[in-house]
């Protein structure tokens, strides 16, 4: 609840929310805040709802002036309670039923005899089980709570919501989920409704006129301001949803209130009508229903019949100047003057409209009985490239095909029928098909009958879809490559440890190394793929460190001078003053190699590669046309050739994973897919730019650091692979990489004992008497993960180290794919070397 210091000749009002507080009563939040009720007179104080709680009751009981309801006070009327409906807040009811997507549930006819979640007096969901042939009774109805896990866990098997903000909380949750709404089976209430009480409006009329227009201004600033009202809500009123839930929630309910072409608040008498009628139909009404005295009208009949005792005055006036011919002289003129300045007022209004009609971003359209085209606006005429006399008398038919055409043969049928209509149609013009959303309206005029209504070009809206399409399949992909380095790993660690401890035999002849070499060379090329297919669906381990990128770049210099050949020249520029960034220097020097060698193939007559670092700064205009960047201090990384260039097709597409231009054998398409994932994964920002003939450049952004540079750690020191000793528990639930790990160490001088499960490790740990000196783990194990087990040892061993290994992990000991700045961590596939080097580095700390 919000109060606020007022002076005292200001009205009280109460106002009752019939939810908690959120943006859906956006516009009161900010009617208050701007001062518009101030302003007006009125010191309002919002009360918040909660569930079951009947507002028309708070009202009728004097606990408030005014309310927020459904058009189920529709019914409340009829049962004598004395409500007047002040305006339609939404053209559009938010209702639906929210289902798993697994259970399943499609239609309203599967959800006879499950369970139900609903609230009280939910009469649009009753009419459309009603009209969908279902008995309510067939229905297992439960009272509705806020709680989504009753949905989530399986405690119902529908819950009902509205579509401004439960699906943001699914999503969230990544839970997959299919919406039933009311207005797909022929349902379409009003939805949230301003409503007062009969004395209310008898006893301060003007205050009732005072409060509507004000609350009418603050939806309009709220609607207009998303960003600024969810702050103010998150600011001074308490809600359960976030200030990204409040935006989803904004931009939702913009589609039912529809500010652009409907008035904040229009009630249509005949909507209402309409859906009386329905609630008739269905029998939740009487049929003697009675609309008078429901719907709120400012006029007064007393000015009425002011204005008819004006007209006889001036009837007699105009009969008495009849009888002088100088007067009436005199009156012709003027009234001649009155002709001409209407005229001139009339062609000033035809002309505003006009440009109002040309500034809507839409088309616009008027129909004669709904057949004939008779007005349009500049964008219609744009779209479909016409004159003015092809255009005059188009039928809606001539636009549509195909399909399309039952579409709007139906809509041209509802709205004779209900009034209005809303569809997605694809309309063809000489430049192709362009979909769109109509949404129209009937309006009579005397004998006459007129199609009024907009279209709205979709496609900005489906190609967003389609990048939301793609972004799931790519995450699809990178959860395939996080399971295939589980497993595959695993088996590239026997391949190439072994390998590596039949290379160190020196018994063996120069024919079996050479066999040996090329194993350990095929492991080391499937293992460096599994590392590129992680990156790239961001989810490899990464170590950061703060360091220097121009030190990266200029340790790194001789390893790509030898790799890129003489006929390459590299130029360095490193500009940036420090180039202190947050990064894993393996994956940086992955980027810088990546990018070398795409250069040079650019280059197959050799050339200068030029590498740049630089202090960047990126301001809100920059970043408000890059949706994946911040504004803040950037390292910049280019990488520039001039090569071959690219078009604008191939950028498009340039870093989606196995897209490659180059012969087939000569590139596996990773490699700038792997470059993009990892700027991402570290937070940074990638651009390309290039020209045919001419070269390409790309340049990554990474967020700067204001730490100091840390010392190189020890694992980076050569440390041979040498003698050791205690004793190591080793865990993993494959028998090969146990054995391997064992082969390695005990020749070493280790005792090692293992287990294939952290149960087993479990039950060996706590029976075995002497000291573990070393826990070394796999991470991902069926049953109980590595980590656990670990944390169940730790305390009754604290002396004893451990050393996590594995192939693939995600949320297991790494936070946003960040390691843990505590964990020791050994990634798959691991070989003798890096294994007793880091043995020994955790042992000795």
């Amino acid at each position: 609840m919000a109060f606020s210091a007022v002076p005292d000749n200001k009205e009280n009002i109460v106002l009752q929310l019939k939810w908690y507080h959120q943006f859906q009563f956006a516009g009161y939040y900010v009617a208050i805040e701007k001062g518009y009720y101030d302003a007006a007179g009125l010191n309002v104080v919002v009360k918040e709802g909660r569930p079951y709680l009947n507002v028309t009751d708070e009202l009728i009981a004097g606990r408030a002036d005014y309310g927020i309801a459904t058009p189920y006070i529709l019914v409340e009327r009829q049962k004598g309670k004395p409500v007047v409906a002040l305006a339609s807040i939404f053209q559009h009811s938010p209702v639906a039923l929210f289902v798993l997507k697994k259970s399943g549930i499609t239609n309203p006819q599967e959800l006879v005899n499950k369970k139900v979640a609903l609230r009280p007096g939910d009469v649009e969901m009753h009419a459309m089980f009603l009209s969908e042939g279902i008995d309510p009774a067939q229905i297992d109805i439960v009272p509705l709570s806020p709680d989504i896990n009753d949905l989530v866990n399986g405690k119902v098997d529908a819950m009902a919501g509205y579509i401004t903000d439960r699906p943001f909380v699914l999503q969230k949750r990544n839970v997959e989920y299919l919406s039933i709404r009311p207005v797909t089976y022929g349902i379409d209430f009003y939805g949230d409704c301003l409503f007062t009480t009969e004395k209310e409006i008898h006893d301060h009329p003007r205050r009732v006129a005072k409060f509507l227009a004000a609350s009418i201004k603050g939806w309009e600033y709220a609607l207009k301001h998303p960003e600024e009202t969810a702050d103010l809500i998150l600011k001074k009123y308490g809600t359960r949803l976030s200030r990204e839930g409040l935006l989803f929630e904004a931009e939702a309910m913009h589609e039912l209130i529809q500010p652009e072409f409907i008035e904040i608040g229009y009630m249509n008498p005949g909507r209402w009508r309409h859906i009386a009628n329905i609630m008739v139909q269905l029998g939740i009404l009487q049929s003697d229903v009675s609309l008078e005295g429901f719907l709120y009208s400012q006029g007064n009949s007393t000015d009425y019949a002011r204005l008819i005792r004006i007209f006889q005055v001036v009837l007699l006036v105009l009969a008495f100047i009849t009888l002088a011919g100088i007067i009436l002289f005199l009156f012709n003129r003027k009234l001649r003057q009155e002709v001409a300045l209407r005229t001139r007022g009339l062609e000033r209004e035809r002309q505003f409209n006009d440009a109002i009609l040309r500034t809507l971003p839409g088309v616009v359209y008027v129909y004669e009985d709904g057949k004939r085209l008779i007005r349009w606006n500049k964008n219609f005429q744009d779209r479909v490239e016409m004159t003015d006399e092809q255009m005059a008398g188009c039928h809606p038919l001539d636009w549509v095909d195909g399909r399309d055409k039952q579409k709007v043969i139906r809509a041209l049928n509802q709205i004779q029928e209900k009034g209005e209509v809303a569809l997605e149609a694809t309309v063809t013009v000489k430049r192709g098909k362009i979909p769109y959303y109509f949404n129209a309206t009937m309006l009579k005029i005397e004998d006459k009958t007129y199609l009024i209504g907009v279209g709205i070009d979709l496609t900005s809206r489906h190609q967003l879809e389609e990048q939301l399409r793609q972004a799931q399949k790519m995450e699809s992909i990178g959860r395939l490559a996080g399971g295939v380095a589980h497993d595959f790993n695993n088996v590239l660690t026997a391949i190439i440890g072994y390998s590596e401890l039949l290379l160190a035999d020196r018994s063996l002849s120069d024919r079996q190394r050479e066999q040996a070499a090329l194993i350990h060379s095929a492991g080391e090329r499937a293992s460096a793929l599994t590392r590129q297919l992680l990156a790239f669906s961001r989810r490899q381990i990464l170590e950061k460190k703060v360091v220097s990128i121009n030190t990266i770049i200029t340790d790194f210099l001789k390893i790509l001078k030898k790799i890129l050949g003489e006929d390459i020249v590299i130029k360095t520029y490193l500009d940036a003053r420090d180039g202190i960034i947050e990064a894993d220097i393996g994956q940086v020097e992955q980027i810088l190699m990546n990018l070398a060698v795409n250069a040079k193939d650019a280059m197959p007559q050799g050339g200068d590669i030029v590498i740049e670092t630089g202090d960047v700064v990126i301001d809100k205009s920059y970043a408000d046309s890059h949706m994946d960047i911040e504004p803040g201090h950037y390292i910049m990384l280019a990488v520039t050739d001039h090569g071959e260039g690219m078009d604008s097709e191939v950028q498009e597409n340039v870093f989606d994973p196995f897209f490659t231009t180059k012969e087939k054998g000569k590139g596996t398409g990773l490699g700038l897919a792997t470059v993009y994932g990892i700027v991402k994964q570290h937070e940074g920002h990638i651009h390309v730019y290039s020209e045919k003939d001419i070269g390409t450049t790309f340049k990554i952004y990474f967020p700067a650091s204001a730490k100091k540079v840390t010392s190189e750690d020890d694992d980076h020191k050569s440390v041979p692979l040498s003698p050791g000793h205690g004793t190591i528990m080793v865990v993993d639930d494959e028998d090969y990489i146990r054995k391997f790990v064992i082969d390695t160490l005990e020749p070493l001088g280790y005792t090692c004992m293992e287990a294939s499960c952290g149960a087993d490790a479990l039950e060996i740990i706590k029976n075995y008497h002497g000291d573990i000196h070393l826990l070394l783990t796999d991470v991902v194990m069926p049953g109980m993960s590595g980590r656990e087990l670990f944390e169940n040892v730790c305390h009754d061993r604290p002396e004893m180290k451990v050393l996590f290994m594995s192939g693939y992990t995600e949320n297991v000991i790494t936070s946003h794919g960040m390691l843990d700045e505590d964990i020791n961590y050994i990634p798959k596939p691991i070989s003798p070397l890096i294994l007793t080097r880091k043995i020994r580095i955790v042992m000795e700390s």
